[in-house]
């Protein structure tokens, strides 16, 4: 998981389509639980945090799918290569927030991409190149 991110969404909840994402990753962030691995990670075999200190991910079409499912298409940029994505999205709710007095929406993302198509290919293919995406989602009304 990454530990420094930020981002910002539109949610039109009357034309999904109008919908749209943003976020930034820092790749120096990344947590595994594991010093040394996740020095490893950051290495030039991996992330390449010193050339490369962010992931960014911009939307470029949003679409519902069911009544509280959706797909997200978008532009992931990491180690300096841009490819589409695409998550499928499940809208938890949206309400008043009990402590922060704001309106607030819940979301979960799921995918998978292809590290190897990024250019990172150490111990490819003994290493998967297929990598899970899960995000968890939780923003504010500004």
């Amino acid at each position: 998981r990454f530990i420094e991110f930020s981002g910002s969404f539109v949610f039109d909840e009357a034309n999904i389509s109008n919908s749209k994402v943003s976020t930034k990753i820092g790749t120096a962030s990344i947590y595994s639980g594991w010093p040394a691995r996740d020095k490893h990670l950051r290495s030039p075999g991996f992330f390449n945090v010193k050339e490369f200190p962010e992931m960014t991910f911009t939307s470029t079409k949003v679409e519902k799918t069911g009544a509280k499912t959706g797909k997200i298409t978008g532009n992931l940029t990491m180690l300096g290569v841009t490819k589409p994505v695409t998550l499928d999205v499940t809208f938890f709710r949206k309400g008043l927030h009990p402590r922060m007095q704001k309106v607030f929406a819940g979301f979960e993302a799921k995918g998978s991409i292809d590290r190897t198509a990024h250019g990172m290919k150490f111990l490819a293919p003994r290493v998967a190149a297929k990598v899970n995406v899960e995000l968890h989602i939780l923003g504010t009304k500004q």
